[in-house]
């Protein structure tokens, strides 16, 4: 304020706090300079000789008042996260690269790669299903982009014909999930342990069947409800594993 007595006390200039925000010396003086020029400005006056001085000096007793000697001069370990700011600037394009290839290789671009690979031995072109996973775009093309534009609306109707539309037999995942998941594998009775058919499933199966194949699985939810639906129908109807799905696996 003692910086402003030219203003003749019409707009005092009150020094930032330096701890409010991460501030070097350098910072702070020069934010305080630019707030009495601005001062100045809007004052329609001349910046008296000797007043940017007095800010600078007032800026660093208070810098020396009120801040801690590390934030000052520093822990001594500015070296260190140096080194560790260099390294990462330096394995940044790499990382960048690999994990665009990731998600180049998760994404169905990559889909052809699978041929790559060789199929069951013990499979064959049928394996039971009336179309085969190469076929089904084309034999049944609407139902596929459906299931491609709303996929956990084709996940819910899938799993609703895979049980002959009776949604009494509905439970949680079918069952196949349950048991003890993350913190409850290393420590009993931690979160989460899932026991299909005690959550009331059978009250209101749509709608538990709903939150399976959107979030209960969290983004692996319809992959979930996908793998879950597939298997029930090869225990139930004999079917055994497509040539693409073996590739796959």
């Amino acid at each position: 304020r003692k910086c402003c007595r030219w203003l003749n006390c019409v707009a005092p200039l009150a020094l930032p706090n330096p701890l409010n925000k991460s501030y070097n010396i350098s910072g702070y003086i020069d934010l305080c300079e630019s707030k009495a020029t601005i001062m100045a400005q809007q004052t329609d006056r001349n910046i008296p000789t000797g007043i940017l001085q007095e800010v600078q000096t007032t800026a660093q007793e208070t810098v020396q008042t009120l801040c801690p000697d590390c934030w000052i001069e520093g822990c001594g370990c500015d070296p260190c996260f140096n080194i560790c700011a260099d390294t990462l600037d330096c394995i940044n394009p790499s990382c960048e690269f690999f994990s665009s290839a990731i998600c180049c290789l998760g994404s169905p671009i990559a889909f052809p790669l699978i041929f790559c690979f060789d199929s069951d031995p013990h499979t064959n072109e049928s394996s039971g299903w009336a179309v085969s996973m190469l076929q089904a775009p084309a034999v049944r093309p609407l139902t596929c982009c459906a299931a491609t534009v709303c996929i956990p609306c084709g996940q819910w109707e899938v799993r609703r014909r895979a049980l002959d539309g009776d949604m009494s037999k509905y439970k949680l995942w079918q069952g196949y999930h349950d048991g003890p998941h993350c913190f409850a594998r290393r420590c009993p009775g931690a979160p989460i342990t899932i026991e299909s058919g005690s959550y009331g499933e059978q009250d209101c199966p749509h709608a538990f069947l709903c939150l399976e194949v959107m979030c209960l699985g969290g983004m692996c939810s319809p992959c979930c409800a996908f793998s879950v639906s597939r298997r029930l129908m090869k225990e139930e109807r004999g079917l055994s594993t497509d040539p693409t799905e073996a590739r796959q696996e």
